[in-house]
């Protein structure tokens, strides 16, 4: 594996949910079933993750977040480092300045 994260990023851009939305309540939209929402402050820095769970979605507080410039070996050891419930979890590709770009799939970065 060499590279960046930049050239590791999963299309089409994922799904996103505002925070202010999520904790009034809002639900991620239909459209977005099935796949997982980055949710975004309002610098649209990537704070949180919503992974499709019993029918239902898990949220995930502080995901893993990665500049696109980084290396893929490093971020991938950071990945597998994670505690088994999140391990699994896309990892939040950000531009220079954190605002989210993609998510990278651990599969991806193994490939």
């Amino acid at each position: 594996m060499t590279g960046d994260l930049a050239g590791l990023l999963d299309g089409p851009v994922a799904p996103t949910l505002d925070a202010g939305l999520l904790a009034a309540g809002a639900e991620p939209p239909a459209v977005a079933r099935g796949q997982v929402v980055v949710v975004l402050d309002r610098e649209a820095r990537p704070i949180g993750l919503l992974v499709p769970e019993g029918g239902g979605w898990a949220h995930r507080e502080r995901p893993l977040t990665a500049s696109v410039e980084e290396p893929a070996i490093g971020v991938a050891r950071q990945a597998l480092s994670r505690p088994p419930s999140t391990r699994l979890d896309p990892v939040c590709a950000c531009l220079p300045d954190g605002r989210f770009a993609g998510l990278v799939g651990v599969e991806r970065l193994l490939g």
